[in-house]
């Protein structure tokens, strides 16, 4: 868990209303840990984890699937009733699964920020004019400090617009929040599907970004 453990959300609209959602409760985790236990969890249960391994191909049967699969100089066949992509909003799975599929996804970029004061354990939303956060613009509290972040609609990203987008996204919180920011950890870019949901097809299931499945107001996984 991340400190503090759980949020509340608070929203701001496009109109200027804002306001806290009542009786609405966000579990806040430190995602690699999240990850490191559930990786534990899998191993105590008996799954084998085979790091450092890249997925190929995949060639469906009638009642199996073949999994081809690339781990350091070695070539893997690997054979199996169901096969799972939860491979991210990238998904390889899917492209195997749907070549040529068009599959529609927003940017996000996050910045790590220490703070000079501790946020209130709230989960902020806001949803503003698009000359500030085209899809959204957020922040958490976290354990170091803080995550802000936005979401933009890919064909309006440039490397020097989303800089100019969270900038100005940056500079009016201290009106909303108020929030200090002491120093820069460190930023992040990637990607989140934006609308389009893909279950799978037979006995290969997508699941999370993979297969689409996003939260429509946060844009969370």
């Amino acid at each position: 868990m991340s400190k503090p453990s759980t949020l509340g959300l608070f929203y701001v609209s496009p109109s200027g209303y804002k306001g806290y959602l009542k009786n609405y409760v966000l579990v806040n985790i430190e995602r690699r840990l999240f990850d490191k236990w559930l990786c534990g969890e899998a191993k105590r249960r008996g799954v084998k984890i085979l790091y450092g391994t890249r997925f190929l191909t995949l060639d469906q049967r009638e009642n199996h699937v073949i999994v081809k699969a690339k781990r350091e100089k070695d070539t893997l066949l690997l054979r199996t009733k169901y096969l799972i992509g939860a491979d991210g909003v990238l998904s390889a799975v899917r492209r195997a699964l749907y070549p040529g599929l068009k599959f529609a996804v927003a940017i996000v970029v996050q910045e790590h920020w220490r703070l000079d004061a501790e946020l209130a354990p709230y989960f902020y939303m806001f949803l503003l004019d698009e000359n500030i956060t085209p899809l959204y613009g957020y922040i958490i509290p976290k354990s170091s400090g803080c995550i802000v972040g936005l979401g933009a609609p890919v064909d309006k990203i440039s490397s020097a617009s989303i800089n100019a987008y969270i900038d100005r996204f940056r500079a009016i919180l201290n009106n909303e929040i108020p929030v200090r920011f002491k120093g820069l950890i460190g930023r992040e870019v990637w990607f989140i599907p934006q609308g389009d949901i893909v279950t799978g097809k037979r006995n290969v299931v997508l699941v999370g970004d993979a297969g689409g499945f996003c939260n429509p107001f946060s844009g969370r996984g």
